[in-house]
């Protein structure tokens, strides 16, 4: 049997095989002959990954959906308060603020139980 990874033929272990296009950025074989995916733990920016860690764990360094965790995704990481996603707003009573911080006193925002906020913490002025 002369068949190889790279000769052309997808064999029937092989997932795919672009002979010596295998790699290429405009194909979508690697030079093993897998198929790139987000979550088979092998990082492809030219597939447009941001990264890859290969598990299951949505609330790591990186998402299943393989880009990296930020203020705005809609999954509240371990160092912000909240994340509505595009729901978060500077201007809303009791949104989650565009940095991810809860809503509090001072916010300039009049939010559920305050009677005024005017961006201070200085009563009377």
């Amino acid at each position: 049997d002369c068949t190889f990874c790279g000769d052309g033929t997808t064999d029937p272990v092989e997932e795919c095989d672009e002979g010596f296009l295998n790699g290429y950025p405009d194909k979508n074989c690697r030079e093993d002959c897998t198929i790139p995916e987000c979550g088979d733990g092998i990082f492809d920016p030219i597939y447009g990954e941001e990264c890859d860690d290969g598990n299951d764990n949505n609330d790591d360094e990186c998402r299943n959906d393989c880009t990296i965790p930020l203020c705005g995704d809609g999954i509240t990481d371990a160092d912000e308060e909240c994340d509505d996603g595009e729901n978060n707003s500077n201007t809303e009573a009791n949104a989650c603020r565009e940095d991810c911080s809860a809503p509090i006193c001072g916010d300039a925002v009049v939010d559920d139980g305050e009677t005024c906020d005017d961006g201070n913490y200085y009563d009377d002025d």
